[in-house]
């Protein structure tokens, strides 16, 4: 899925992207996630540990988010 619309996609710009989502939306855990997995895969620790704090902390306002909230929380070592 995404065939060619991928080909000029970069790490970079999906940052940019889900860093924006998140600050027009900041109480919707989804943005902050996928802007940690984001992290992730580029190598930024820190970075990606703020992000899964941020969806910790995202408000339920929207269908769905405990999901987020709940992988963020794995993933924190949380319980």
């Amino acid at each position: 899925v995404g065939g060619e619309a991928l080909n000029g996609a970069s790490w970079e710009q999906a940052e940019f992207h889900l860093r924006r989502a998140a600050e027009l939306q900041p109480e919707l855990a989804m943005h902050h996630f996928e802007l940690a997995m984001t992290y992730e895969s580029m190598g930024m620790p820190d970075e990606m540990r703020r992000a899964l704090l941020a969806a910790v902390g995202a408000s339920n306002a929207a269908p769905f988010q405990e999901e987020f909230k709940e992988r963020a929380r794995k993933l924190l070592g949380e319980p």
